[in-house]
């Protein structure tokens, strides 16, 4: 069986501590696994990335682990695999990547969170929470995890998911495979075709989780851990 050293990278609002039954399941599989926030120190993320087999990231997070991945190829002309866990390339719309929250919307939830931060956030832990079967025991579920980070990190990395478009970067030659959940409500679902049609490269692949909500890696932490683990084995096979 072949384990590997896992930087493990969070999503928006949730804090490191919603990963962390993600971070153990992983770890009984004899994992090493480092846990960042999003808003870390970029040059920390970065450092840990050097050593890294495979950096996993939920969401935003997801987009944080493709631009490490890319600078680290830049700086180095090598670099750790990646695996995105419900994560669009680019969360809000662009002219040439409409599979995405609109502009609009994207300004009126920011909005939202500046003038009611705390009624924002017990919103949006329910709204990701939407697709699961047990809807509010999901939502329950989550929040026990959360540990809500601070007000003016929250803001910059709304900043991030605004302007951070990761597609061009896709197109280094870096292993990457996009997990997606099929009931997600935050990711559109023509992101994973429309990912596939953009982005020729045999080192890019995709699947879907079935059943599951946009916080599939919190709520569904042992699945996520074993489609994280079989990733990690095929690519050991093929490219190893």
């Amino acid at each position: 069986m072949s384990t590997g050293r896992i930087l493990l990278i969070t999503g928006w609002g949730v804090g490191a501590t919603a990963l962390i039954p993600l971070q153990s399941a992983l770890q009984q599989q004899g994992h090493q696994v480092q846990l960042f926030d999003f808003f870390d120190a970029e040059q920390d993320i970065y450092c840990a990335a050097q050593t890294a087999d495979l950096i996993v990231g939920w969401s935003l997070g997801g987009q944080l682990a493709i631009w490490c991945a890319a600078r680290l190829y830049q700086d180095t002309q090598t670099a750790p695999k990646i695996m995105t866990l419900a994560s669009n390339p680019c969360f809000v719309a662009k002219e040439n990547w409409p599979y995405a929250m609109s502009v609009e919307q994207f300004f009126q939830f920011k909005t939202q969170f500046n003038d009611h931060p705390a009624q924002t956030l017990k919103q949006f832990y329910f709204n990701i929470c939407r697709g699961e079967a047990q809807l509010k025991a999901a939502a329950f579920t989550l929040q026990s995890h959360v540990t809500t980070p601070p007000f003016d990190a929250l803001q910059h990395g709304l900043s991030l998911l605004e302007t951070i478009n990761a597609l061009q970067t896709l197109e280094f030659p870096i292993t990457s495979h996009h997990l997606f959940a099929s009931n997600d409500t935050l990711v559109p679902s023509q992101v994973q075709h429309a990912l596939k049609q953009v982005i020729l490269s045999p080192r890019l692949t995709t699947a879907t989780m079935s059943n599951v909500s946009h916080a599939f890696p919190v709520l569904h932490p042992h699945a996520t851990a074993d489609a994280i683990h079989a990733f990690l084995q095929q690519e050991h096979q093929i490219f190893d």
